[in-house]
């Protein structure tokens, strides 16, 4: 049993719901980080005055067996961007 992780890119629209959009491998975090960036880019250009609509760069883990079997337990672990500040 291993842990792995992806990157995900979701498109959270007007109504706050997520929007699956592209995924992205263990070792592409800069590819992802260069999409997320081209998208968020080009929604600040439509969006107007919905400040609502974006996009996120999260980071899952999930675990991998022996037989290289994805056994369904993918975790959200960080939402890479928007950086988000933490307000203690």
């Amino acid at each position: 049993m291993e842990i792995k992780f992806y990157f995900q890119i979701d498109f959270i629209d007007d109504a706050k719901l997520a929007n699956y959009i592209d995924t992205f491998k263990q070792n592409e975090l800069e590819k992802a980080k260069e999409h997320y960036q081209i998208l968020s880019n080009a929604l600040s250009c439509t969006k107007g005055t919905n400040h609502n609509m974006r996009y996120v760069l999260d980071m899952y883990a999930y675990i991998q067996d022996k037989d290289k079997e994805l056994d369904e337990t993918d975790v959200l672990v960080a939402q890479i961007l928007p950086e988000l500040e933490l307000k203690i």
